[in-house]
């Protein structure tokens, strides 16, 4: 089974994968970013792009379990519309598809709560998720980078005069995700912003009960 068929395997039935993130992942294949467990045949995760080996972020192959225990419910619907397929950050933050009430697909956030408390929907169509990974940052995770170019970002969390005679040491950033940039713009007709605020609305926290956001509607009714 090949990397596109195991992901729509995992995923269930209720969530209808968008064609452009489809696409996306045949993509991922077809340029050999997929990568296995040592010694099976299961795959431990894919890369974004050729030049991200080192990225915190990554498509994973969903864990049924993930949602139920990340919302606390052991409601079938919660594992059936809510399903993990990519990293964001290093503190086991996640991008999910979620079938809304309308049973529509769409991206949202799921903060770890121990780094990054940052829930809601990412994007209003799946081509500006896919466009938010070409920008190449290492973590989308923390809000407080939005604003910033991931070059930004980086010298921000690494400024360069905490290694004054020591430059050999500043930790290098990652390099721009070049491959995934040039298809996503040619197979789309979009064009790849240099910071994800200009794509991204305002994401609510995980305390903000008020949030008008649906997908944080939708956990504040499954968890009662």
């Amino acid at each position: 089974m090949n990397f596109a068929q195991t992901m729509l395997a995992e995923l269930g039935p209720r969530v209808a994968v968008p064609e452009p993130i489809l696409a996306y992942f045949r993509w991922i294949e077809a340029n050999g970013l997929d990568r296995h467990f040592d010694g099976s045949d299961g795959y431990r995760h894919a890369l974004l792009d050729p030049a991200l080996e080192n990225s915190c972020m990554g498509i994973i192959p969903p864990d049924p379990d993930h949602a139920r225990l990340w919302v606390g419910s052991d409601k079938p619907e919660v594992s059936e519309r809510l399903v993990p397929f990519c990293k964001t950050g290093g503190d086991g933050s996640y991008a999910a598809f979620w079938v809304d009430d309308a049973g529509s697909t769409q991206i949202v956030h799921m903060g770890s709560g121990s780094g990054s408390t940052m829930i809601g929907v990412m994007v209003s169509d799946p081509v500006d998720f896919l466009r938010l990974l070409a920008i190449g940052y290492d973590e989308l995770c923390w809000p407080e980078n939005h604003e910033s170019t991931p070059l930004e970002a980086h010298e921000e969390e690494h400024p360069r005069e905490d290694y004054e005679g020591m430059e050999d040491e500043w930790p290098q950033p990652l390099s721009a995700p070049i491959a995934l940039r040039a298809w996503v713009a040619e197979t789309f007709g979009v064009a790849i912003p240099d910071r994800a605020s200009k794509i991204m609305r305002d994401m609510p926290e995980m305390d903000d009960e008020n949030s008008d956001d649906p997908f944080v509607k939708w956990l504040n009714k499954v968890q009662g």
